[in-house]
């Protein structure tokens, strides 16, 4: 991405790149970045719910090199005994079949349809998964600038556990919100006192920082950083 960047910009030399997170930034050095400017979602679209679930949930793309991790989450829920609930687009059906379908189980559950790569969930489906979980699981193995998937769920009231990549730290308030985990033994132990995280504070977090709405001034103060520039 870097390369594909340096190319695009250097015919655009004035040219300003909005970043979703620092991390962003420091992952590719050298463009001429603006403010970072964090992703929002609809909240009100993530109804809250305050009754903690009783399974772990995994959001992701399934697909070769697994950079979303559904194989750590999978481990982790053995490890603690708990239920796994699965989503994701399925962009490798080589990969469900070697990698998640042999650990199908009434434990630990792909929900939707496989064979479907645009998913087959509707927002209402989704929202009630994300409000039954105890924790979403997000044992990432690449250097993701941002993650809606963990807004969604905190929205939901539903904390996040994660692996300490990409821009993690800046989305999850450690204790708060969740816990950032170096390794899937210590998201097996974070899984485990997740029943410490207040669910309302989850909520608190994306009403206060990762709205549509602190999104659009976000961007609208960076226009206008801009101009004013000029």
């Amino acid at each position: 991405m870097t390369t594909e960047l340096g190319e695009f910009f250097s015919h655009y030399p004035n040219a300003y790149f909005a970043p979703i997170s620092n991390r962003q930034k420091e992952l590719y050095p050298g463009l001429n970045y603006t403010e970072t400017v964090y992703n929002g979602i609809d909240e009100k679209a993530f109804a809250f719910s305050h009754k903690p679930g009783k399974y772990l949930l995994f959001v992701g793309r399934i697909k070769e090199g697994d950079p979303k991790g559904v194989s750590d989450a999978i481990r982790v829920a053995k490890s603690t005994g708990l239920p796994l609930k699965i989503v994701g687009n399925v962009e490798s059906s080589q990969f469900f079949d070697r990698e998640i379908r042999p650990h199908l189980s009434d434990v630990i559950e792909f929900v939707g349809d496989p064979k479907s790569v645009e998913g087959s969930l509707t927002l209402a489906q989704r929202v009630a998964i994300y409000q039954g979980a105890s924790a979403l699981l997000v044992p990432i193995h690449w250097e993701e600038p941002f993650g809606i998937v963990m807004i969604e769920a905190m929205a939901c009231g539903t904390p996040v556990v994660a692996y300490r990549r990409g821009a993690i730290p800046e989305v999850i308030e450690e204790g708060k919100t969740g816990f950032i985990a170096g390794n899937q033994e210590q998201m097996v132990a974070a899984v485990k006192k997740i029943g410490r995280i207040d669910r309302s504070a989850c909520r608190r977090l994306v009403e206060e920082k990762f709205t549509i709405e602190a999104m659009v001034s976000g961007y609208e103060a960076v226009y206008n950083n801009i101009l004013s520039s000029r």
